[in-house]
């Protein structure tokens, strides 16, 4: 499970990374060359963090559950 989490954590430092640097070329403005994949990169980064958090959160319960057994 760790290995499952640093990967997600990893994807979600990297998806936020990705999700500013397309709203920094966003910020320009319409009339900027890329624009709409700009846009659209955004897009792509707000799934991929979600995806993470989607991941962590399981991990999350999985350990959750693991500790309630062995409890």
């Amino acid at each position: 499970m760790d290995a499952t989490f640093n990967s997600a954590a990893q994807a979600l430092q990297q998806g936020t990374t990705n999700f500013r640097e397309a709203a920094e070329r966003v910020s320009s403005g319409p009339a900027q060359d890329g624009f709409v994949s700009a846009v659209v990169e955004m897009q792509s980064a707000q799934r991929e963090v979600e995806a993470a958090v989607e991941v962590v959160r399981a991990v999350d319960e999985s350990l959750g559950r693991l500790i309630d057994v062995m409890a």
